[in-house]
């Protein structure tokens, strides 16, 4: 890791046992098992452990550990364990191999195109080995056009719904179906964001760009590498780059190696400003290069770096990627911890105006009451009422400054930190 990356007055720092799951993430195939580790207790095996199930990279600790010279100084115990990672992820696999299959043929009998994002081909053709990359679901993307038929064609195959197709169509970019047997979870897409993104993705420039491949020997289209790149970048960062920690920054890496022609840099960075994605893109990038060595363009990275970026915003995304699953529970709604932060009285009563009177298309969706109908201008006091009745513990312990409540508004504040300058637009 670059030495100058973490500076001194940084706020949060990888720990030592993190710093060394990152060099046996980073080996190289024909790469032999540094020295150092030779010296390292089974106390601090047992860390490394810990810590590649909580960034949900044991599977592929086990296998670059197995597959390297070297490595016989790794306690026996400490590999058995992480060799029931990699089998349970490999079973797992199979089983979502097989609904893959299944729910892609359903669609593909209906004459409905899929793209495959992310899980699925990372798993089966980026990383070539399904075990070295464990998912929770599968995402497939299809045209919003086919939305209908393909909800009615997979309840027909026997699949249940998470959900409901037309509140989830208007505020949301996807629906969740469940296979059974099996309690597969298959998320289905019609675009890449949610409608009220600040990201600008053109979904037939998607389709346009798709190339086809095999993926659970299903022929399907996945998305060019430069739109892949792009997305993943855009996935890590929604997540406020915590959610899967080193493995989201790992996963760009892969995409990286398995591509078998040079990468088209400036048209990914040109793509990126048209979506509105520079900042995301530009941090996403700056971490995998600095933390995991990624072999990314340094000059096609400074080439969109934000003109709002410092250090902070670096520093926030590092505590977040090795914080994972480390944050305080969540006790107040986004919009109550912005109104923690707030110190003009002004700002305060604005933000608390907007939320408790937002506009009537919102309440429509909301209250499913009809844009049109008198209705909805009396469910702004039934909102009123509403939002007393589910928030006003949280508000009493906002107002008594509740030690808990601190502890988690801090947390929020750099939450939201982070999250306002990933939606600022910069050119």
């Amino acid at each position: 890791m670059n030495s100058t990356f973490f500076h001194p007055n940084m706020p949060f720092k990888p720990t030592r046992e993190e710093k060394l799951l990152i060099d046996c993430l980073v080996l190289k195939p024909d790469e032999r098992f540094p020295d150092h580790f030779r010296r390292l207790s089974l106390a601090d095996w047992g860390k490394i452990l810990d810590l590649s199930r909580k960034h949900a990279v044991a599977p592929l600790l086990y296998y670059k550990l197995k597959t390297r010279t070297g490595t016989h100084a790794v306690p026996d115990g400490i590999m058995r364990k992480l060799q029931l990672e990699y089998l349970s992820s490999s079973a797992r696999s199979l089983t979502q191999s097989g609904e893959l299959t299944k729910c892609v043929n359903v669609l593909h009998d209906a004459g409905i195109p899929v793209i495959i994002l992310k899980g699925a081909y990372y798993a089966d053709v980026i990383y070539g080995n399904s075990a070295l990359r464990p998912m929770n679901d599968l995402d497939l993307l299809i045209r919003e056009s086919d939305l209908s038929q393909a909800d009615k064609i997979l309840l027909e195959a026997g699949y249940s719904r998470r959900g409901d197709v037309r509140r989830d169509r208007a505020t949301k970019a996807n629906v969740g179906f469940v296979s059974r047997p099996g309690d597969v979870i298959i998320e289905l897409h019609w675009h890449l964001v949610v409608p009220y993104s600040s990201l600008r993705i053109d979904m037939n420039d998607i389709w346009d760009n798709a190339v086809p491949t095999v993926v659970g020997g299903s022929e399907v289209m996945v998305l060019s590498v430069e739109d892949l790149l792009l997305y993943q970048c855009y996935h890590t960062a929604k997540h406020m780059f915590s959610y899967y920690g080193l493995r989201s920054l790992y996963d760009i890496i892969e995409i990286i190696n398995y591509n078998r022609s040079p990468i088209d840099w400036e048209t990914i960075m040109q793509r990126a400003r048209r979506w509105n994605a520079v900042n995301s893109v530009y941090l996403a990038f700056q971490l995998a290069v600095e933390l995991l060595h990624a072999p990314i363009d340094r000059d096609a990275i400074e080439s969109i770096k934000p003109t709002r970026f410092d250090q902070s915003i670096s520093d926030l995304a590092v505590e977040f990627i090795f914080s994972k699953g480390d944050k305080p529970p969540a006790l107040i709604p986004e919009n109550m911890g912005r109104l923690w932060n707030i110190r003009r009285v002004g700002e305060g009563i604005s933000l608390i105006f907007r939320r408790i009177f937002p506009p009537k298309r919102e309440m429509e969706w909301m209250y499913k009451i009809p844009l049109n109908s008198p209705a909805i201008y009396l469910s702004y006091l039934y909102r009123v009422a509403d939002l007393v009745y589910r928030h006003h513990r949280a508000l009493l312990l906002l107002l008594r400054r509740d030690r808990k409540m601190k502890t988690y508004a801090k947390h929020l504040k750099k939450q939201l930190i982070l999250k306002d300058w990933l939606t600022l637009y910069n050119r």
